[in-house]
């Protein structure tokens, strides 16, 4: 056995339901490394302790997805995990200058906040008549968010990009084909109606609208048939590798006919977009992606608390216009942490953009769901 798997297994004698911060350092030890690089040895465990990644090695840094609160020794709100004791362990060991550690700090108090209803709505047509002009482009054929001639020049870096086609006939038994992939995920409406099925379980992310399958096709139903149609397909960004987001591998088709002239929309979320919306109107059935609106109220000093979405199903949440991140119902985890500082004494805004399947209320807890049940 190398002394790296030396070290490794020692990590998990004494803290055995870890995933240790060693196991994917490959071909160096810390002792292989030797006393000359410990700021470089503390430098790397810093960053991991912070970021909770692993997948990052001294030397062969390698892809790994992870999620902080998943093995890092700190959780997403700043508390303390086993991992953390391990972590400060192994600096000790290999520190070759022994200093006091002071005392830790004490961890946050968390609030299980009371549910509270869901109130109002903007649903998809009326929420993209809310979209800016500057947000707005005209093209021919449909083009990546990063590509478009929005925030100065800048492009689309982040959210969900709309492409929008009016005055659209559409044929008996209609195919609709995106050529290339989706990055990430298409869901078609006409007419502001979806077409496509809700995500409920991973293994749908091999079929259309997924950026795993090239030119998928989807049949439209019966319904769809006519003129003057307006088709939309929204395509959410589920986070940057080593592609460009939306659609952009080459047209999309209708019964093998290319569509072309596109109004496309940056649906970005900004905080002073999010501010600024209006028109709000009483919650309703909805049969396209909805934004929703509740309001919750704080009585004395604001504390760390969590959202427990498990009981929607696929979308983005909004604090007092503040994106704390997306969730899904498939899990593994199901609530997202709101830091005290995000709260007001008073009325607090929660707005939540779901793709599919909306619930009538917004539950709070003091304690974090990472796995399923």
């Amino acid at each position: 056995m190398g002394r790296s798997s030396r070290e490794t297994c020692e990590v998990k004698s004494t803290h055995p339901s870890l995933v240790p911060v060693a196991e994917y350092w490959e071909s160096s030890s810390l002792s292989e490394v030797g006393c000359s690089n410990d700021s470089l040895i503390i430098n790397r465990l810093g960053y991991d302790h912070c970021t909770g990644v692993r997948g990052t090695h001294l030397f062969d840094i390698n892809d790994s997805f992870s999620l902080a609160d998943y093995d890092a020794p700190l959780s997403e709100a700043g508390d303390y995990t086993e991992k953390y004791n391990a972590t400060a362990d192994l600096v000790k060991k290999y520190l070759a200058v022994q200093t006091r550690l002071p005392e830790l700090p004490a961890q946050s108090v968390k609030e299980a906040y009371p549910a509270i209803l869901v109130t109002e709505q903007l649903e998809f047509n009326r929420l993209m008549d809310l979209v800016s002009t500057s947000d707005r482009v005209t093209a021919t054929d449909v083009t990546a968010m990063e590509l478009l001639d929005v925030n100065g020049g800048s492009g689309q870096c982040y959210g969900f990009v709309v492409y929008r086609k009016t005055g659209l006939q559409v044929p008996p038994t209609p195919t609709l084909e995106i050529t290339g992939t989706a990055h990430d995920m298409a869901v078609v409406m006409v007419d502001g109606v979806r077409k496509t099925e809700p995500i409920t379980n991973v293994q749908q992310v091999t079929g259309f609208g997924y950026w795993q399958l090239s030119n998928a096709t989807l049949s439209l139903d019966d319904a769809s048939v006519g003129s003057n149609r307006t088709l939309d397909i929204l395509v959410e960004n589920w986070g940057r590798r080593y592609n460009l987001k939306g659609l952009y591998n080459g047209p999309v088709l209708l019964n093998g006919e290319v569509l072309q002239d596109w109004e496309i929309l940056a649906l970005q979320f900004k905080k002073t977009w999010i501010q600024s919306l209006g028109d709000w109107q009483e919650v309703s059935e909805s049969s396209s992606p909805t934004l929703y609106r509740a309001s919750l109220e704080v009585e004395g000093t604001p504390r760390d608390t969590f959202i427990n979405m498990s009981t929607w199903g696929k979308g983005s949440v909004f604090v007092n216009g503040f994106n704390i991140g997306r969730y899904f119902s498939v899990g593994p985890t199901h609530t997202m942490y709101v830091p005290a500082p995000l709260l007001n004494q008073g009325a607090n805004e929660i707005l939540v953009f779901e793709l599919f399947s909306p619930s009538s209320e917004i539950i709070f807890t003091d304690t974090p769901i990472l796995d399923n049940p």
